[in-house]
């Protein structure tokens, strides 16, 4: 168990539990429609690049708060962009209840597995030695009860442990890592499709 409490993991979990809970409410309302999403998208991307070249106060600001250092220097807002990204496909591809379902195990799932991974993991995962297994645990009892306010509980358990376990594993494509903004909502949507 790590004693010691890293605030900005918090404070970055706090923000992507906010994001999600966002988008679900705004999808559940019928407010947000598949167009918003690709110019915030679109937006996003363009400040992104923007920032490698300047410092825009409000972006510097957010990103100096909520983003990896690394992320930064290499692709500034990648977290928040790939979240549009993944929410623009379950737009376009999924039916409302499953595009909720998603988000809810992206959303609580990750942020949870995350915090308590990170602060009360005592055991490795079996197959990435940067994981816990309490995390991932923890990330799938909570993405289960968040997801199964809009579906069922045993299709909101089956999408969270299969979900929640390919995040753990951190898989990669073409050796690059695939982010779990991108990996989480779209393997959930996929699996609840299939049930």
């Amino acid at each position: 168990m790590n004693t010691k409490i890293d605030w900005f993991e918090i404070r970055r979990k706090i923000f992507h539990i906010l994001l999600g809970l966002l988008l679900v409410i705004l999808l559940y309302f019928d407010i947000l429609k598949l167009w918003m999403i690709a110019i915030f998208l679109i937006i996003g991307v363009i400040i992104s690049l923007l920032y490698k070249s300047w410092d825009i106060p409000i972006i510097h600001w957010l990103l100096q708060t909520f983003e990896r250092p690394d992320h930064i220097k290499t692709f500034p807002a990648r977290g928040i962009l790939f979240i549009f990204f993944s929410t623009l496909i379950l737009m376009a591809f999924f039916e409302k209840n499953i595009v909720m379902a998603s988000l809810m195990i992206w959303t609580i799932g990750d942020s949870i597995s995350a915090l308590i991974g990170k602060h009360y993991g005592k055991f490795k995962h079996p197959f990435n030695d940067v994981r816990l297994v309490e995390g991932t645990i923890a990330g799938i009892i909570a993405a289960t009860l968040a997801s199964s306010i809009f579906i069922v509980f045993y299709k909101a358990l089956i999408a969270s442990i299969i979900a929640m376990t390919l995040e753990s594993l951190e898989l990669r494509l073409f050796k690059y890592p695939i982010d779990d903004n991108i990996l989480v909502p779209i393997i959930s949507a996929l699996v609840l499709l299939l049930l």
